[in-house]
């Protein structure tokens, strides 16, 4: 692995990681006010909605963390890697990004409704 390919991988991992922490930050700070705020909300399915997608988002954040860590300790090429792994990586990376951008909709959609 040269110099720019670790560069590239640890900048991914950080995006990855921080999305992570978003997405956990997100539903728990989501539960806490959803407790202590609103008391009879308008339009629940969006809070369960964005709950879902924040839920999605962490658990695809773990499998390409996890595929990103098993790389590094194993110090393979990309062209060594099973196709079925890399498969769960790109797909992990997009319910990762797409998962966290509909739960900040949908939070955001929740949040206007019932200002």
């Amino acid at each position: 692995m040269g110099k720019i390919d670790i560069e590239k991988t640890k900048l991914f991992n950080d995006y990855i990681k921080h999305l992570n922490t978003l997405s956990t930050g997100s539903i728990l700070l989501l539960v806490t006010f959803l407790e202590k705020i609103f008391s009879n909300p308008l339009d629940k399915w969006l809070v369960a909605m964005s709950l879902i997608c924040f839920l999605s988002s962490v658990i695809g954040g773990v499998a390409v963390k996890t595929i990103l860590t098993l790389m590094a300790y194993q110090n393979v090429e990309d062209n060594e890697i099973h196709p079925f792994i890399l498969s769960i990586s790109y797909y992990g990376t997009y319910l990762l990004w797409i998962g966290f951008l509909l739960g900040i909709i949908s939070l955001a959609v929740f949040g206007i409704i019932n200002l």
